[in-house]
């Protein structure tokens, strides 16, 4: 007869959640125990995972295996989780866009000075808009302009100097 209590003892454990040690709980724990379990389960449900945090941790105090604890416990610190990842997904989303406005300014900086010729400030810029988007399509092409406009000034040099140089010839010859 013993062993049949025991056995309907344990079977009335599992059926029931409350059951152990929340049984030897006074009533105004146990009511207690059921309305941080029931805050808890609406701060979860509205999205406020620490609060609900707190209150499973006071049932936790109390009585460890009090309904599905564990259970919303662990959906609790996932649904945290899901809500840090995607505040870090926001914030790299609005650093992203936040440099690619940059990037666009310089860009336009960039087109400015190459237009006006500013080799200097054109090479300058166009530094900072590798560094920022090493994979920016505009910079190149802004580079040969630069680059041709620098080897025209560089022959124009080059032909005046040889000039001089064939002038100077031909003064020292007469």
């Amino acid at each position: 007869k013993l062993e049949l209590a025991a056995k309907k003892k344990a079977a009335d454990e599992k059926a029931d959640p409350t059951s152990g040690a929340s049984k030897k709980l006074p009533p105004e724990t146990l009511e207690k125990l059921e309305q941080n379990y029931a805050l808890a389960l609406s701060k979860y449900e509205a999205g406020e995972y620490y609060e609900a945090k707190e209150y499973l941790e006071l049932i936790k105090g109390i009585d460890p295996n009090y309904k599905d604890t564990k259970t919303l416990l662990q959906l609790v610190k996932q649904g945290h989780e899901e809500l840090l990842r995607l505040k870090r997904e926001e914030e790299a989303e609005k650093e992203r866009k936040l440099r690619q406005l940059k990037v666009e300014k310089l860009v336009s900086k960039a087109r400015e000075a190459v237009k006006a010729r500013e080799v200097q400030v054109a090479e300058s810029l166009f530094g900072q808009v590798m560094e920022m988007d090493p994979e920016n399509i505009d910079i190149p092409q802004m580079k040969m302009e630069i680059d041709a406009f620098k080897k025209a000034e560089s022959d124009k040099k080059l032909a005046i100097e040889q000039k001089k140089a064939e002038r100077k010839r031909m003064v020292d010859a007469l």
